[in-house]
């Protein structure tokens, strides 16, 4: 907390005093976000700000000049702003600063400032949270059920949609609470409903009252989306088919759109929902199918904020007035889809276009601020576009408007406030959308820093990357269980961190490093082959909410409840998560098969471009090979035993119903495949050493195309079963 320097003796109660920059900016910050938020929430008018910095200057003199050169900036910045923008900015302040703003300005002042709503609601979801941590489960729920009213009411109180995304992830954080709480047998009181008039209510109950007014997505569709969709087509794209917004919806999978607006009977989802195909696993009521079937026939309209707001988040939100899909910005059809290179282009996006993305356009198109409805910190984002349209059509860059604003050709020339670039930079976009605007990272959906960094890595030095995942680990636990004390473990190839006491991290990194040892001699990885380019940051875990939360806020997505542990390269990071509840035994052999298997997986993803089957499957069978006795990977074998049935193609690899699925899908080809132990160390060196295509490999190893290896290894398991 920064301190305020007292007046020496004698001085005088008129002194003045300037107040430490830091502590300028946090007082302002906190006074800003909550005049911003009272503006959303339209309990004053945007011309009371002048009024309160008077009395701020009242309260505090020196503190009001100290920000007078910065509140000038941001007044003329402010002045280029929508008034939805100016409010989102101060939301935005809000959701980054009042942790450390709070502390500091009531240091300065004699009572403390009043909390926004926002603040409120922030506060009681971490009340509820902490309740969680020390199983105080009934006062969480409580607290809870508290915070879900403060959120309704911001919701829909809240005048723009930017300030509606700010509450998207404090949403999803409470979703993933009360979920975590249901697991635990403790409800909370039903959702806040629409407000009506008592005269009007409906004699005949909520189910009357529901099938009389239009079909809603955010109502009727949501709720089934997430109760049977959510493994396989929401936490997931299974078969290349997401469920996990309206968007995505809209958008169809790999065989094309879904839906038919306006006609169910002609619609794939109703159809495969109808057959029994899908869910794959669980099953569906009849009153659910109906209830999509009559949204898809009002014209499959979407009554949300946002269309690419998460269906999770959506869950208990109140529907807005419908939009048609062509009215969306993520229309089905109307965007065009990330292509892979040819190997011709002279632009590269990741070296060449996303460092000038990150540096000139995250200020207002990122992930906290998006202008215009516009984000371009990701491949994913950039391509959807925003209230303006679509920015890229691929094979003409001159007729693109990414390019025509770049240049100035239309409305105000980007970057906004800042000297035009260059027209050289300008020409390698146009070259690139000419080319066909082609993607060479490996994840769409992965950020601009994280795509550069993922760049950088072949040019930094190990330290280097070792500094960097170590702040970057910081910063995810800090957003995963703030005020829950980290502890870390460092070696020279792993850095283990978790709120799990220093004795036990030390345990995990010594069973760790063993296995990192023996699944890399497994895979015939030499002493010269570093792995990771620097230590493998190991998050550990002793509750599975945590771990949860690490996949909200860090990760973006919803954790199934059935995962405890996963890894991940992305950028310039590679880590492994894993939970560990109850005291860490060294010698437990169950934490060693785990570890064996998330570490073996980190080192295939890390060693080159592997089908998601394969190293799903390697990562489990080498960790079983390893640990032939374990109870785990008895449990494994039986999986597959009694799981391997009606896989017949690459397809059914593709669309295992469940992470879990995948991997005992995999593991029962990996198995089949390494039954040749001279092929299949064939086929590793010419994928992992020779850099080979992963189809031209096996077909080099075996013989055989990859469908003829897959048919021929459904046909042997039949058998066996």
């Amino acid at each position: 907390m920064t301190k305020f320097n007292e007046p020496t003796n004698g001085a005088s109660d008129r002194t003045r005093r300037r107040l430490p920059r830091p502590a300028c900016r946090a007082l302002r910050d906190a006074v800003g976000a909550t005049l911003a938020w009272l503006v959303v929430m339209g309990l004053c008018t945007a011309n009371v700000a002048p009024s309160a910095s008077a009395a701020q200057n009242d309260n505090d003199s020196a503190a009001s000049e100290s920000a007078a050169e910065e509140s000038a900036a941001n007044r003329n910045s402010d002045a280029r702003n929508t008034d939805d923008e100016r409010r989102a900015a101060g939301a935005n302040n809000a959701a980054g600063a009042a942790d450390t703003s709070a502390d500091d300005a009531s240091a300065g002042e004699d009572s403390p400032q009043p909390k926004s709503p926002f603040d409120v609601m922030r506060g009681t979801v971490d009340e509820a949270i902490a309740l969680y941590r020390i199983r105080e489960f009934t006062q969480s729920a409580e607290r809870a059920a508290e915070a879900r009213r403060q959120l309704a009411t911001l919701s829909e109180s809240a005048g723009s949609l930017r300030a509606k995304r700010l509450l998207a992830p404090w949403s999803a954080r409470l979703s993933n609470l009360v979920g975590r709480l249901t697991e635990k047998g403790v409800s909370l009181p039903a959702a806040p409903a629409d407000d009506a008039d008592p005269d009007d209510t409906d004699p005949d109950g909520d189910d009357a009252r529901a099938n009389a007014s239009p079909p809603s997505f955010v109502r009727d569709v949501v709720p089934v989306l997430v109760r049977r969709c959510r493994s396989c087509h929401v936490n997931k794209a299974s078969g290349e088919l997401s469920l996990a917004n309206y968007a995505d919806l809209t958008r169809g999978g790999k065989n094309g759109p879904v839906l038919v607006p306006g006609s169910a009977a002609e619609s794939r989802l109703v159809d495969v929902l109808n057959s029994g195909e899908m869910p794959a696993q669980g099953s569906i009521e009849p009153e659910e199918i109906a209830a999509i079937a009559r949204w898809v026939d009002a014209g499959a309209r979407f009554d949300g904020d946002d269309p690419a707001t998460s269906v999770v988040a959506l869950l208990g939100s109140q529907p807005r007035p419908p939009q048609d899909i062509a009215s969306t910005a993520n229309a089905a059809g109307g965007l065009p889809a990330a292509r892979r290179p040819s190997g011709d282009e002279t632009v590269s996006f990741v070296r060449d276009l996303a460092p000038v993305l990150r540096e000139q356009c995250d200020e207002c198109h990122g992930r906290e601020r998006n202008s215009a409805d516009l984000r371009l910190d990701t491949f994913a984002a950039l391509l959807s576009g925003g209230q303006s349209g679509v920015l890229i059509n691929p094979g003409s860059g001159g007729d693109s408007l990414l390019v025509k604003r770049l240049r100035g050709d239309v409305d105000t020339q980007m970057p906004l406030d800042r000297p035009p670039l260059d027209e050289a930079t300008i020409t390698k976009f146009a070259t690139w959308i000419d080319e066909g605007a082609t993607f060479d990272g490996d994840d769409a959906n992965a950020s601009m820093q994280q795509l550069v960094e993922a760049a950088e890595r072949a040019r930094l030095s190990d330290d280097e990357i070792a500094g960097r995942r170590l702040e970057n680990a910081r910063r995810a636990w800090r957003l995963t269980a703030p005020g829950v004390e980290l502890h870390e473990v460092h070696t020279d190839t792993l850095l283990v961190v978790g709120d799990a006491p220093a004795e036990a991290l030390e345990a995990v990194s010594r069973v760790a490093a063993e296995e990192l040892e023996r699944a890399r001699a497994k895979l015939a990885i030499t002493a010269e082959r570093p792995s990771f380019g620097g230590p493998l940051t190991l998050f550990v875990f002793r509750r599975h909410f945590d771990y949860s939360e690490f996949g909200l806020m860090v990760e973006q997505r919803d954790v199934p409840f059935t995962e405890s542990a996963h890894w991940r390269i992305v950028g310039l990071d590679a880590y492994v998560c894993l939970v560990t509840p109850g005291s860490i035994d060294a010698g437990d052999e169950e934490l060693r098969v785990r570890l064996s298997e998330q570490i073996t997986g980190a080192l295939l993803t890390d060693l080159g471009k592997l089908p998601d089957w394969f190293v799903a499957g390697a990562a489990r069978e080498l960790a079983s090979r390893l640990h032939p006795r374990a109870a785990l990977t008895s449990d494994w074998r039986s999986e597959m035993q009694r799981d391997v049935r009606g896989a017949t193609s690459l397809d059914d690899l593709a669309t295992g119903s469940s992470d879990t699925a995948l991997a005992t899908l995999g593991q029962s080809l990996v198995r089949f495949l390494m039954s040749s132990s001279h092929r299949f160390e064939r086929l590793m060196t010419l994928v992992i050493g020779e850099g080979q295509p992963f189809d031209a490999a096996v077909s080099d190893a075996y013989g055989r195309s990859l469908d003829d290896v897959v048919a021929m290894w459904s046909e042997t398991a039949q058998r066996r079963r």
